[in-house]
């Protein structure tokens, strides 16, 4: 395991990707565990761990982020949220608490937006 980390850390000092980097070490450490038999299997492996439900949320959390940001309506909101509280003493955190209350309904997650 610290071996591991020691791999990782040397790959991403000499500039290698992070997301490569740790695919490095993860097939690594599949061939050291599992011998060679395990090497036809690694695509096959890599690509049911990244098609997960729960792993794909997160691409598309930043596409809608993207969207809003492009569109604007990220900025509206905000403005919106300012004028609703941000006159009052502490309104600066106000709006930050308010402007995540509307993308969390937006998003139809309250936790999503945290």
């Amino acid at each position: 395991m610290f071996l591991m980390f020691i791999g990782l850390f040397a790959l991403i000092l000499i500039n290698v990707p992070i997301a490569i980097a740790l695919a490095v070490v993860a097939v690594v450490a599949m061939f050291l565990t599992q011998g060679a038999d395990i090497l036809p299997n690694v695509a096959l492996v890599m690509f049911d761990g990244a098609t997960k439900f729960s792993l794909l949320a997160i691409p598309l959390f930043i596409i809608a982020g993207a969207i809003m940001n492009t569109g604007g309506v990220s900025r509206r909101l905000i403005a919106f949220a300012s004028a609703l509280v941000g006159f009052v003493k502490g309104g600066l955190a106000m709006v930050a608490i308010a402007t995540s209350m509307f993308f969390a309904e937006m998003s139809g997650s309250a936790v999503a937006d945290v």
